[in-house]
């Protein structure tokens, strides 16, 4: 599953992350998600002497490799999405408090909010939105309008960074373009 995330809106996805990791200071303590969009920010940070948490086990290679120091959560491994989710992630997440999460997403919905099909991974988005200071979500404009079975925050509670804005009812949650 996750091989096919990677094939879709590849474009799109790079440019989200791109504006995604120019929000990343020097020196943050970061969360970035397990996921295809995610794992495209990674070759945008390097250099900028950070810290990233992650849940994602397709990012370790790509986060060494580009010399950034990193710490995975331990947990249950979501074998589709190669995400380390569960009870034992949710501890482990615990005792951190983020400067910055960025997020990836299955839906995104106005009134239904943010929404992924794993519970497993919705409780632990949902713990990620309170110990952040702020919070993105990166989402390409197929997942808008989109549900999903598991909502894990509100779309007023984080900032989403997009390709393309469809629905004019998004633009207040949206990250503004640098002028």
């Amino acid at each position: 599953e996750i091989n096919i995330k990677f094939e879709e809106n590849t474009e799109a996805k790079k440019r989200i992350a791109k504006k995604a990791a120019k929000l990343v200071k020097k020196g943050d303590f970061i969360f970035i998600d397990a996921g295809s969009t995610t794992y495209y920010m990674i070759e945008y940070l390097k250099n900028k002497n950070i810290t990233v948490v992650t849940n994602g086990l397709m990012h370790l290679d790509k986060l060494i490799q580009c010399k950034i120091k990193t710490i995975i959560i331990g947990g249950e491994v979501k074998p589709t999405t190669r995400a380390v989710v569960g009870i034992e992630a949710l501890k482990n997440i615990e005792k951190y408090r983020f400067d910055i999460s960025f997020l990836g997403v299955n839906g995104v919905d106005i009134d239904k909010g943010l929404m992924t099909p794993d519970i497993k991974e919705a409780i632990l988005k949902e713990k990620i939105l309170k110990i952040s200071e702020i919070t993105y979500i990166l989402a390409d404009k197929e997942k808008f309008g989109v549900s999903s079975s598991v909502k894990f925050g509100n779309v007023e509670d984080c900032t989403l960074i997009t390709d393309e804005l469809a629905d004019s009812r998004y633009e207040k949650y949206v990250l503004k373009e640098e002028i």
